[in-house]
């Protein structure tokens, strides 16, 4: 056995290799999973750019259909004025269909709609009847629709569904 009788200022300190191993180790336990998922989110990231510059290069090719669109809509009405169909031809549909999403609650959800001359005639999906009394009332209170009549109310498996028919106030059309 020896004996060290020098002073504790000169005497040799053990190197401390188990502390810093173990700094080491634990950094490494820190830093691994971080930069994983630093570096996954980054990929992620790049993708959605990707997808959206390809979507907005999409959308700027569709750009000069917008006028084969209005033309085609322009034809299918006068095919439907051919065939005797009962179709408002100076009816605008946008500014219908922006307050009928504007006043739909939440949770009421429309499955199909329909335009005819008496109106607009809507089935959807609701939670409860409160939800789609709520749907009437405010439909009732529109600038655009009068006169909502409620036709089907039932339950179903994923609520209730409803039928109604709500009429477009003449002078809007």
């Amino acid at each position: 056995m020896k004996i060290n009788l020098l002073p504790l200022a000169r005497q040799r300190q053990p190197y401390p290799y188990r502390a810093i191993l173990i700094a080491v180790v634990c950094l490494l336990c820190v830093a691994a999973p971080v930069t994983a998922y630093s570096y996954r989110l980054m990929k992620n990231v790049q993708s959605l750019r990707n997808e959206v510059a390809g979507l907005k290069a999409r959308a700027d090719a569709l750009g000069p259909l917008e006028p084969l669109l209005l033309e085609y809509a322009r034809l299918e009405q006068e095919l439907r004025r051919v065939r005797g169909e009962a179709v408002p031809e100076n009816v605008k549909l946008v500014p219908f269909l922006d307050e009928l999403a504007r006043l739909l609650p939440d949770r009421v959800f429309v499955t199909d709609l329909s335009i005819d001359e008496a109106g607009l005639r809507l089935r959807g999906v609701t939670p409860s009847y409160a939800l789609a009394a709520e749907f009437l009332r405010v439909l009732a209170g529109s600038t655009l629709f009068e006169d909502p009549v409620l036709s089907v109310l039932q339950a179903d498996a994923v609520g209730y569904s409803f039928e109604l028919t709500v009429e477009i106030r003449a002078e809007e059309q």
